[in-house]
């Protein structure tokens, strides 16, 4: 009888789609650090993030950055006020599954939640945000 080879998804990769759909809920473009497509219209928001997975834990790690042009405040702005208003000062739990068992995430601000951050030149603004995740698996 020939085993099932097929690889079982993992917490994490799926913590990774989890991650991917919430920062898609934004009305704008959002994109895993190193990924951001070529030629994507910098005129208008768009998010970056990414994950760091402390190793044996169940916490990570997360920021993200909103770059937006200095010409269109506003923009960029309304997204941090999404994006505050998606996440509670008490945290958010998003459900997971991953290979047949189920748990969910909890989405928490750190501390400082939201910076600005300088950018190199002066047509761009960048703000970070800064999240703690816990997964309960």
């Amino acid at each position: 009888m020939k085993k099932n080879s097929a690889k079982q998804p993992n917490v994490y990769e799926n913590l990774r789609v989890v991650l991917d759909e919430f920062w898609s809920n934004f009305s704008v473009p959002a994109f895993m650090e190193g990924t951001v497509p070529r030629g994507l219209n910098t005129e208008k928001p768009y998010i970056t993030y990414n994950i760091v997975y402390p190793s044996g834990l169940n916490e990570a790690g997360l920021s993200a950055n909103i770059f937006g042009h200095a010409a269109n405040l506003e923009d960029v702005y309304s997204v941090i006020n999404l994006i505050s208003d998606a996440i509670s000062e008490q945290g958010e739990l998003i459900p997971l599954s991953f290979g047949g068992n189920s748990g969910f995430v909890r989405i928490i601000r750190s501390n400082p939640f939201i910076e600005h951050v300088a950018a190199r030149d002066n047509l761009r603004t960048i703000f970070r945000i800064r999240i703690g995740v816990t997964i309960y698996a």
